[in-house]
């Protein structure tokens, strides 16, 4: 049996698809790395590799830069043990260990071997936003090669926020964007890897579910998109009730779209590339969000303009049946005409 998470990423560049899963074992727990290639009929396993892991971490997401598979590795734990016995939940196997520290796991793409370690404090991270790599010329690493890594930063996990019957996100929890810069290994006696930057963004709230123009997956990219939630810095029942358009290279500006009361948005912010136009600067796009009100009982699906989301829908698109604010579910229409 083999675990394959439910975060797979592709390479718009090559149409391969890589993806991952933790075995979890109280003496040998292992990451897998997976990577497919196009094939006649179907995707082919270009090879599937294990790696070693200090403790069973759990690992919800990872991603990709030209050259790396990257992980950020969290000290949240699984005991498996725990887990099966009687009565135990997953809830009650996972446990907040910080003392342990966070690690970065840095996969050589192409061969599938471990590139290098490092230890990155002790945060927590559950969805990573995006990785890319450059020249460190122009930072004053001249002859080496960076890796620029972009997470949702958080304290603690949120998982105990979901827990319905307490209500949810009870309790004050922050996230911020944080892209860490890191000096890439130069070969065979060469420098080895090391973090050499860390830039927080401006944007402090609870905040999760981040996504860019996929065009831009493994490249540079300034404008990136996330499901906010406000009054994140007030105890009481809350959730995610904010479209939020951020950008890294102007991290003081907000552009957002605050709901009405008792209107709450679920799945992943999605962006709907305008293919008449190039990625990055001066590109245009629309933001699809699904939301549900409460009060009526109503759900939606919002249309928004992706770099002026503070103006609101542009348009609505009504389901005949109200669903729920799930998450990892994504839709699209390749013919979406303005």
């Amino acid at each position: 049996m083999s675990p394959f998470s439910a975060h797979p990423h592709s390479d718009p560049a090559t149409d391969e698809l890589f993806n991952f899963g933790v075995s979890f074992s109280a003496r040998r727990p292992q990451l897998q790395l997976y990577r497919f290639a196009p094939g006649a009929e179907a995707l082919e396993m270009v090879y599937r590799r294990r790696f070693e892991l200090d403790r069973p971490r759990s690992v919800h997401d990872f991603s990709l830069s030209p050259t790396y598979a990257v992980f950020y590795l969290s000290p949240y734990l699984l005991d498996m043990e725990r887990l099966v016995a009687p009565g135990s939940t997953l809830m009650d196997a996972l446990t907040w260990t910080p003392e342990v520290g966070t690690e970065l796991l840095l996969v050589e793409r192409e061969s599938g071997t471990e590139a290098a370690r490092l230890h990155l404090g002790r945060s927590y991270c559950l969805h990573l936003i995006g990785c890319h790599e450059s020249d460190g010329d122009a930072s004053g690493l001249p002859g080496r090669r960076l890796l620029h890594m972009d997470v949702i930063e958080m304290d603690e996990p949120v998982y105990d926020q979901y827990l319905i019957p307490d209500g949810l996100f009870p309790e004050v929890r922050y996230a911020q964007p944080v892209r860490i810069t890191v000096s890439l290994p130069r070969g065979e006696g060469g420098p080895p890897a090391e973090v050499v930057a860390r830039q927080v963004h401006a944007y402090r709230e609870m905040c999760d579910f981040p996504a860019v123009d996929p065009r831009l997956q493994g490249r540079d990219y300034g404008d990136f998109w996330v499901l906010g939630i406000s009054n994140s810095e007030k105890p009481g029942r809350k959730f995610f009730d904010r479209v939020v358009h951020l950008s890294w290279e102007n991290p003081e500006v907000e552009d957002a779209w605050q709901a009405p009361s008792k209107h709450y948005l679920g799945g992943e912010p999605v962006v709907l590339e305008d293919p008449s136009t190039p990625p990055g600067a001066g590109c245009r796009g629309t933001i699809l969000c699904q939301c549900f009100d409460a009060e009526a009982e109503r759900s939606s699906f919002l249309l928004f303009d992706a770099f002026d989301v503070a103006r609101g829908p542009v348009a609505e698109m009504p389901l005949r049946h109200p669903i729920p604010p799930l998450f990892h579910a994504a839709y699209r229409s390749d013919g979406l005409q303005a």
